[in-house]
């Protein structure tokens, strides 16, 4: 009946009847199928001729929108598909002015059945959630691509909800980005699928969407720590309500942990936080999939995987080999492409560590602030394996583990940078493998053991309750390496027998090996003092083993490759400062942050850590001060821990002692050297003291190098109490407060 009516009857029913008959033809019957499907050609032919734009655009629109619905109702299979390719490709190769779109128009609706078909099968055959997100994520990027707006929102909300049901809000918070950039900042209507879907979040215009979209997402990103995208979306809300002059909206935003007034000071804090506070990295895996078990999707495909905060590859792997039941785990770094054949499931799981653009590491100081281009935003990966390699000349020269040992190196491109709206992105290009001699190795170890070390020590420097212990073994292993040897191993790289078949380039590795080890000695000498500024928390015995091993690995280096000069400047010592009699141990540093007095003194009496009883009155202090400063002795403040405070409660005292209070002070965050010099120059400002209670707003902060005296300006606690209401004026503002404040954790 349908090829009796003419052209312009037919054009009626365009595109109101394709869903009718396409249900029709998704019916698992093939005499019906091949009745049906020459009639979705008829209307193609129609509108295309009748258009006065030549195309067919509706019937196109209407036949995807019906697909998607009628696939996810389980109709159709592989024999709809591959009958409805065949018949449309004949038709349209049968007219010549179709000949062209209609083929792509066929190619097209083959790629979407095949995405649905997947789709469909992980969502009904109880695949895992992961499988889900993957397939999500292809649909939607193919809807993207050819311009189905609604039906790409649509599955970036079923994305989102996939995330928020697993607990990934990093992804879901880039996931609500994708339906943020489809949006304008113009006030204009929404469109009319995101209302019937009610995803428009109880707002009325595109920009008050918006808003609301970015807002979840900064929220999303704060709460687990990635502020850097906060700051992000945050800066470009403030540009939008600076630009419209609506200065009144910028109190809507204010959403974190503390109750704000303005938007400026929760920018401040996320600065605060991106500077101050240390985040926990996630780990990276390398996973391959192997087998004809496997989805053709999966099958022979190589994947980068964002894991878990501080997850171990076996924890990973065991995940994984519980989302995907039956498979076995290939533990080689070799290429397994010939494993896709086989009947099975393989699974190829390793670590791989991110590389970042070395420019960052130039521009950021701060290494809170160099942690996140280190392990977000990663598009390139790295991983090694070890190689024993003999009859080289290398083994020729001394035959040895150390000569026989050969690293290769390859890096993987991935996709998408990660995080992203996935925890994994597929690789995209493998890189030749590098070789990497034992000499390459040499310099590529030194590099990492200096960089390492001088990390530690900054972190030991700048965080109180960041153990030293790590630190100790650190430098321990180097100059006391009685084991593995140590740099011992690299002598004969500068011998005259090495010297004699060395390319040049490898002479140049050399000149760097030796220039990386006579550098660390002076950062040797700098872990030292660092290991040295937490006296109260190191083993004496230990530390001056650690010194006394140092002075002779100097001797040793500076025999070798000649004289190294010290980086410390002068008053500054590697050694512990132990006190003798009733001498007091005086720190004699100014830092941005405030060592706690009551570390050393103890409410009701008690024992120093050098067994005496400390004295009633306040006297003994000033005295002590003025001494230690007029001596010019640079000496610590004995800034004992809570273990070694208990401890030295427990002790015998025959004194009792009161805690003392610097509350009258009008700078009560004032270092101990300018506390000291003040008292000196006006007595009337020490018989201002009084007994009072224990402070609790500061902390045990060591000593920040170089330079050990400078001079800081502290903001009180009452003066910032008074800012966190006042309006600031710019984000740098807010930020160069914050800083200033950055060690005193009690504020607010």
């Amino acid at each position: 009946m349908w090829f009796r009516l003419s052209m312009a009857q037919k054009i009626l029913f365009v595109p109101s009847m394709i869903g009718s008959y396409l249900r029709v033809a998704l019916v698992d019957d093939d005499v019906v199928r091949e009745t049906v499907i020459p009639i979705f050609f008829d209307m193609l032919q129609c509108e295309f001729h009748l258009s006065p734009l030549r195309n067919f655009s509706k019937f196109a629109n209407e036949t995807i929108m019906q697909l998607d619905c009628l696939v996810d109702e389980d109709c159709g299979g592989e024999k709809f598909k591959e009958q409805l390719h065949n018949i449309m490709m004949d038709m349209s190769r049968s007219d010549t002015d179709l000949v062209v779109e209609g083929c792509k128009f066929v190619a097209l609706v083959d790629t979407l059945l095949q995405h649905l078909f997947e789709y469909r099968e992980v969502r009904t055959n109880g695949y895992c959630i992961e499988n889900g997100m993957d397939r999500t994520v292809e649909l939607l990027k193919f809807y993207k691509l050819i311009g189905q707006a609604d039906l790409y929102i649509n599955y970036v909300y079923k994305l989102y909800d996939l995330h928020m049901l697993s607990n990934n809000k990093i992804e879901a918070a880039f996931t609500l980005l994708k339906h943020a950039e489809t949006l304008s900042w113009a006030e204009c209507e929404l469109p009319t699928a995101v209302l019937d879907a009610h995803l428009n979040r109880q707002c009325g215009t595109q920009r008050q969407l918006k808003e609301a979209l970015y807002n979840e997402a900064a929220n999303l990103f704060d709460e687990k720590e990635l502020w850097e995208e906060s700051i992000s979306i945050l800066k470009e809300l403030t540009f939008q309500y600076e630009k419209n002059y609506e200065y009144e909206k910028l109190p809507s935003l204010l959403v974190g942990l503390f109750v704000s007034v303005y938007l400026m000071q929760r920018l401040a804090e996320l600065y605060h936080k991106v500077s101050t506070q240390g985040r926990v990295a996630c780990t990276y895996f390398f996973v391959g999939f192997y087998g004809l078990n496997f989805p053709n999707y999966l099958n022979n495909r190589q994947f980068i995987y964002r894991g878990n905060e501080c997850e171990a590859i076996v924890s990973f792997r065991h995940r994984m080999l519980s989302t995907f039941p039956g498979a076995q785990l290939i533990n080689t770094m070799d290429e397994c492409s010939h494993l896709s054949t086989h009947d099975n499931k393989f699974l190829q799981i390793f670590p791989v560590k991110p590389l970042f653009e070395s420019c960052w590491e130039k521009k950021c100081s701060n290494r809170l602030i160099r942690w996140y281009f280190k392990n977000n935003r990663v598009q390139k990966f790295e991983f090694c394996k070890g190689e024993i390699r003999k009859g080289t000349k290398w083994t020729e020269l001394e035959d040895n583990e150390i000569m026989r040992s050969w690293v290769i190196r390859r890096s993987v491109s991935i996709e998408e940078q990660l995080p992203n709206i996935l925890r994994w992105s597929q690789i995209t290009t493998f890189s030749d493998p590098i070789e990497c001699s034992p000499l390459m190795e040499a310099v590529t170890t030194m590099r990492k053991n200096n960089e390492e070390m001088e990390e530690m020590a900054h972190v030991v420097l700048s965080t109180p309750l960041e153990s030293v212990v790590p630190l100790g073994g650190k430098i321990r292993g180097i100059v006391q390496a009685f084991v593995q040897g140590g740099i011992k191993n690299y002598k004969i790289f500068f011998s005259d027998r090495c010297a004699s078949v060395l390319t040049t380039e490898e002479h140049e590795l050399v000149r760097q090996l030796r220039t990386l080890i006579k550098n660390q000695v002076p950062i040797l000498e700098f872990c030292l003092y660092a290991h040295a500024s937490r006296d109260h928390q190191v083993n004496v015995q230990f530390h001056e083993s650690l010194v006394a091993s140092f002075y002779e690995y100097k001797a040793n280096i500076e025999k070798q490759f000649g004289k190294v000069a010290s980086q410390l400047p002068p008053g500054c010592s590697i050694h512990l400062l132990q006190q003798k009699g009733d001498e007091r141990r005086v720190s004699s540093f100014e830092t941005s942050s405030t060592p706690s007095v009551m570390s050393v003194f103890k409410r009701g009496g008690g024992a120093t850590k050098s067994g005496r009883t400390t004295p009633r009155k306040s006297s003994g202090l000033k005295s002590d001060l003025k001494n230690a400063f007029e001596n010019g002795i640079a000496k610590r403040i004995s800034s004992s821990s809570d273990r070694s405070f208990e401890y030295n409660s427990n002790e015998n005292s025959s004194t009792s002692r009161s805690a003392l209070d610097f509350s009258r002070f009008e700078h009560p965050l004032k270092s101990i050297s300018s506390l000291s010099l003040q008292m000196t120059e006006d007595d009337a400002t020490l018989k201002s003291l009084k007994l009072g209670e224990r402070p609790t707003d500061t902390q045990i902060v060591p000593p920040p190098l170089p330079p050990r005296r400078t001079k800081i300006s502290i903001l009180a606690s009452q003066h910032f109490s008074v800012l966190s209401c006042q309006m600031l004026p710019t984000v740098s503002h807010c930020y160069e407060i914050q800083m200033e404040i950055c060690t005193f954790n009690g504020s607010q």
